[in-house]
């Protein structure tokens, strides 16, 4: 099984990344990861208050959701906000995420 930098698809569909865009400094006040309503509280496993980067990408299935990655540049804690019609959902990513299959919540679930 390989393992990929991020994950390749998302409920088994392929997820988009704007690598054009690539990494970019989280500002104090984007929501997910660590976040609160009075912004960056630190990185929730290793507790470093040097914010994280993000990386948006998308993902086309039966409707168009886009997505938001963290990650903690110190230890590598990430997360991933999806943005639907129905709302904001955040998941925390483990290693099973980064293989050939990528992201299946939906699966997990059951």
């Amino acid at each position: 099984m390989s393992r990929h930098a991020l994950p390749i698809k998302w409920d088994g569909h392929p997820i988009f990344w704007d690598l054009d865009a690539g990494w970019t400094p989280v500002g104090d006040f984007t929501f997910g990861g660590g976040a609160s309503r009075l912004g960056w509280r630190g990185c929730r496993q290793c507790h470093t208050k040097i914010l994280p980067r993000m990386i948006s990408g998308r993902v086309i299935c039966p409707g168009p959701r886009r997505l938001v990655l963290y990650r903690c540049m110190t230890c590598g804690y990430t997360t991933v906000s999806e943005i639907t019609e129905y709302g904001w959902h955040e998941w925390i990513l483990d290693d099973s995420d980064y293989g050939d299959q990528g992201s299946n919540y939906m699966e997990k679930e059951h």
